[in-house]
């Protein structure tokens, strides 16, 4: 992570850091799905609304820490470097939902 240049920049990246620490450390102690946003906001002792000007969703607060934490957790659940397809380029041809699927027999005529 780069540190920030300006004051405000900072501030900005201490508050963030800040509620992203309190979010894991409650979800550690009491488990994702017993935290809401409120609890955090009010832990971290920021508004709502500030929560919301830096984390999107309370996903993004466990997702968006580190950017290599989602690739490496990609890696670890598919076996799959975050840039390779989920499926394999062959099988992905051979889809009939994919859009880029060469059609090998040709169009049915209307019977």
């Amino acid at each position: 992570m780069t540190v920030p240049s300006g004051r405000r920049e900072r501030k900005k990246a201490a508050t963030r850091q800040k509620i992203a620490d309190t979010a894991l450390r409650l979800f550690l102690e009491r488990g994702y799905d017993a935290v809401g946003i409120r609890d955090v906001a009010a832990e971290a002792d920021v508004a709502v609304t500030t929560l919301f000007s830096h984390f999107a969703c309370k996903e993004a607060l466990v997702f968006e820490q580190d950017q290599d934490f989602e690739q490496g957790l990609t890696q670890a659940v598919t076996g799959r470097a975050p840039h390779e397809p989920l499926i394999p380029r062959c099988a992905a041809r051979s889809s009939p939902w994919c859009t880029t699927a060469r059609r090998t027999a040709p169009p049915r005529s209307g019977t």
